[in-house]
């Protein structure tokens, strides 16, 4: 699938929606098990429970009102201890990826 190179990556976002976005993101950020570069963004692996996957699904909700030139996916492989959140895009929304969502440096 391609993704649109000119879409305008600026939040869209309220402010009440930021409000709600900034915990909600520093919780599941908090609860990554690995993260892996993509060639197109990164890969965020969670718990691969059925709570992680509702609180997966909440985040992208909102995010995508805030952000919407991420592409994201939530993949469940077969036998795989781990849920996987990848996040995808140009690459300025790869390197905003980096700069917004990374918590520690590479």
């Amino acid at each position: 699938m391609t993704i649109p190179l000119d879409i305008p990556i600026a939040c869209e976002s309220t402010e009440a929606e930021s409000a709600q976005r900034e915990p909600l993101l520093t919780q599941l950020l908090g609860q990554t098990e690995d993260t892996r570069e993509l060639a197109d963004g990164y890969a965020f692996a969670f718990p691969n429970t059925e709570e992680m996957a509702h609180q997966l699904l909440a985040f992208i909700l909102l995010e995508r009102r805030c952000c919407p030139f991420f592409q994201m996916e939530m993949v469940f492989l077969p036998h795989e201890a781990l849920l996987w959140l990848n996040i995808r895009g140009s690459e300025e929304v790869k390197q905003y990826i980096k700069a917004e969502l990374l918590l520690t440096p590479e």
